[in-house]
């Protein structure tokens, strides 16, 4: 759980996050004044344009192999579902995860994948136009320019996705 401290003073914002968990690593934020240090992990969130849609997103090593879970809540975060693994990966490491929110419904996680043989890593992204309920396939986002999925059918999910990307094309 992470306890947010705002202070606001002669015009300066101020923010920073707590965390239950430690590590040695801290990220600064330098485009803010003074400096936002934050103690990683980090539960990166998003809401609806409305606020009525919260979703949470994180990366847990339960399991022995990294993983993406994701949390929403429809009630302005009162309450929130139940946590749904969007990774399912038993052959990578999947971490780093980010989330956007757009519109009313919509929610985009991105997250990389790297491979516990090669090392090679690799962006993916999951999309959901149902308010984080369900989440459309798994897509690979390639460096030359196309995207693609781990199954046949992506639904309202990759058309979402492309548009977002700037149109880019899903390989067949």
């Amino acid at each position: 759980m992470a306890t947010i401290i705002v202070v606001v003073a002669a015009g300066a914002v101020n923010i920073a996050v707590a965390t239950t968990a430690t590590t040695n690593s801290t990220r600064s934020a330098s485009f803010m004044n003074p400096i936002v240090q934050e103690t990683e992990p980090l539960a990166p969130m998003a809401v609806s344009q409305d606020g009525n849609n919260v979703y949470i997103v994180w990366w847990s090593n339960k399991s022995e192999n990294w993983e993406v879970m994701f949390r929403a809540s429809n009630d302005g975060g009162a309450t929130f579902g139940e946590k749904i693994n969007l990774s399912n990966s038993t052959d990578a490491e999947s971490q780093n995860a980010v989330i956007v929110a757009a519109g009313e419904n919509n929610v985009f996680v991105s997250w990389w994948e790297t491979s516990s043989e090669t090392g090679s890593s690799q962006s993916v992204l999951r999309a959901s136009t149902d308010a984080g309920q369900t989440f459309g396939p798994m897509i690979m986002l390639g460096t030359n320019g196309t995207v693609t999925t781990t199954e046949e059918e992506g639904g309202g999910a990759v058309e979402a996705v492309e548009e977002a990307v700037g149109g880019a094309q899903v390989a067949e």
